[in-house]
């Protein structure tokens, strides 16, 4: 949790940069997608780390790029271009490893899952670019890391799990008042799809005993904050424009 704390602080850090542009954004997701590039593969325990890596680099780094001149739009259309070719490029890798190669078949699976995690972090870029949403960041944030305080206590995932969850709720509600462009109601809605993600992630973590190296530990905390990106984008869009 320890990582995906650090990441969120530098996401909401980048919202205060001094620049109406989103390249503070895009520079922080970047350097998170190269975290999850490195340990993505070692999360997983899958053998052809570098080729899966590189794939996940290019369609994450590729859809935050595209996110800069299309993101304050109502939907998000780079997002499905840039998971299809990612797709496709985790697919053409695991064919370049050829048959002899270990798991390719899951390769293609684990490598079409973590483009998807990659892309959704465009979403973090896409907010900046709205050039008024530093609130929600911040208010993301907050629950964010609420949700992961809690997820490092190292009590059973029965109870981490509700508690983290209703702490980042709680604490979306309260961050309101900090902002007047943020209402209750999509502050809480903000605290609870965040929290859900971090804590969710956390579950399925310890079900399956844990990162196995420190890379992976560094990828799985990455993981939650880059998919909190586009669920943060939607809220936004949804309720508080």
């Amino acid at each position: 949790m320890a990582s995906a704390i650090l990441a969120t602080l530098l996401i909401v850090g980048a919202s205060y940069a001094p620049t109406e542009s989103s390249f503070a954004a895009l520079g922080v997701v970047v350097v998170l997608l190269a975290g999850l590039a490195l340990g993505w593969g070692s999360l997983l325990g899958f053998p052809g780390k570098a080729a899966l890596g590189v794939v996940l680099l290019i369609a994450g780094a590729g859809a935050s790029a595209l996110a800069i001149g299309t993101g304050s739009g109502p939907t998000m259309d780079w997002l499905a271009p840039c998971v299809a070719a990612g797709v496709l490029l985790a697919f053409l890798a695991q064919l370049l490893r050829g048959t002899g190669g270990a798991m390719r078949l899951e390769g293609t699976a684990i490598g079409a899952t973590g483009v998807l995690i990659a892309v959704l972090g465009s979403g973090w870029v896409a907010l900046d670019g709205l050039g008024h949403s530093t609130p929600v960041v911040v208010v993301a944030g907050i629950s964010m890391v609420g949700a992961g305080l809690i997820g490092a206590i190292r009590w059973p995932d029965r109870i981490v799990a509700p508690l983290g969850w209703i702490v980042a709720v709680l604490l979306g509600g309260v961050s309101s008042v900090l902002f007047a462009d943020v209402d209750l109601v999509p502050a809480l809605v903000l605290g609870a799809v965040t929290g859900a993600v971090i804590v969710a992630f956390r579950a399925i973590l310890v079900s399956e005993g844990g990162p196995a190296d420190n890379r992976g530990a560094i990828a799985a905390g990455i993981v939650p904050v880059l998919v909190c990106g586009a669920m943060a984008w939607f809220v936004e869009t949804l309720l508080v424009s």
